[in-house]
């Protein structure tokens, strides 16, 4: 599981080819939270997931109603890496940042 941000700065979980958002934190047990697909409404996903810390407590329930977005989740993925790696040299090869 990685983590991202949502274009308006939102916490995002990025599993297995999908991205989920925060829903809320559950009263029942403490330290878990519900994450639901942010296409939610394009799609009528309901999908969600449950995390505890993180690790993922529960795998989505239901079934997602589209396919997974690799390519999308791996740009997020990408961002989020270049985003957080110190810039020393503007000139410095992009590949420097993965090594």
């Amino acid at each position: 599981m990685e983590w991202s941000t949502t274009k308006r700065g939102r916490p995002a979980a990025l599993y297995k080819g999908y991205s989920y958002v925060f829903h809320k934190e559950l009263k029942t047990l403490e330290g878990v939270s519900v994450w639901r697909c942010p296409k939610r409404n394009a799609h009528s996903c309901n999908a969600c997931i449950y995390i505890s810390g993180d690790d993922v407590f529960r795998d989505p329930q239901p079934a997602h109603t589209h396919t997974e977005n690799w390519g999308e989740i791996g740009v997020k993925i990408i961002v989020e890496k270049a985003k957080k790696a110190p810039c020393k040299d503007p000139y410095e090869d992009p590949q420097a940042i993965w090594d």
